[in-house]
This record gives C-alpha cells, structure tokens and sequence, in this order.
C-alpha cells in the first residue's frame, strides 16, 4: 500500500510581535519528526469576520511592514531548520512580491507557491524554481463538506 507523504503546517500569523514563539509552538506540536515532507510555514492575507449592519463580513487585517514581516519569516525559518535539519517551505500566494525575497531568504526556504490564476516556470520574484506549485483552491472531497485547497 502506498502511503501519503505528510508533513506539519503552520499558518503565520503576522499579528504577534515575534516570530520565534510561533516557530516554538509549531515545534511542540509537531515533536520530533515532522513528516516526511519539510515543514511550511503558511505567510498569507488574513482576515478577521466583523458584523456590519447586521451582517457578518470578512475584513482584511493590516500587515506589518514588509521588513516586520521577513524578520519574523526569517526567526521562523531558522528555528525549524534548526530543529529539523531541513529547509522549510514557505507557502505562499500573491504576498511574494509584495515579501521581495532576498537571497538569504531564498537560500533559507524552497517555495511551496499557491497560484491557481496564472502559471510560470521560470523564476519567481527571484526564486529560480518552486518546490510546489498549487494550482487549484476549489476542490470538493466525496464525503467531506465544503470546498478545499
């Protein structure tokens, strides 16, 4: 029987001061193995539900700075290839080229990209390729309610 690959997720949340609590967390949960797959770190937009007028609304949440933001994708990184010896896998969507990655966060984490609208294959906002490449957001799972991605 062939197994699925798996691995441990975490979704970044940029409205904590600091990156490594969140990397230290990820690593309490997960323990010592974390899958055969590298670690990802999910750094996208957020939004938070609000009632407008009655009605329940989703509203984006303010992002840092871009230099707030890769200072703490960089504490992350590094505390989880520490821990597993692996690069980690920064997930992430149309927040790349609004993160500029640098080499040194290139050389830190491989790409896990999710993009349904448009597809490249090249280089990415100087990433010379992409580990991952999600292409859909919508998937429906016989016996599973709602839409996954």
């Amino acid at each position: 029987m062939r197994k699925i690959p798996q691995g441990a997720y975490h979704f970044y949340d940029y409205r904590y001061p600091d990156g490594t609590p969140q990397a230290q967390q990820m690593i309490r949960c997960v323990g010592d193995n974390c899958g055969e797959l590298p670690p990802a770190v999910d750094f996208e937009t957020q939004y938070q539900s609000v009632k407008v007028n009655g009605k329940w609304k989703s509203k984006e949440i303010a992002k840092p700075s871009r230099n707030v933001c890769y200072s703490k994708l960089m504490e992350i990184g590094y505390a989880l290839k520490k821990k597993y010896l692996v690069k980690p896998m920064l997930y992430i969507g149309n927040l790349l080229g609004w993160l500029k990655p640098d080499q040194e966060m290139i050389g830190l984490y491989d790409l896990w990209i999710a993009q349904w609208k448009w597809v490249q294959d090249g280089p990415l906002y100087g990433y010379p390729k992409y580990t991952v490449w999600q292409r859909t957001g919508d998937v429906v799972i016989p016996g599973q309610p709602g839409v996954w991605d």
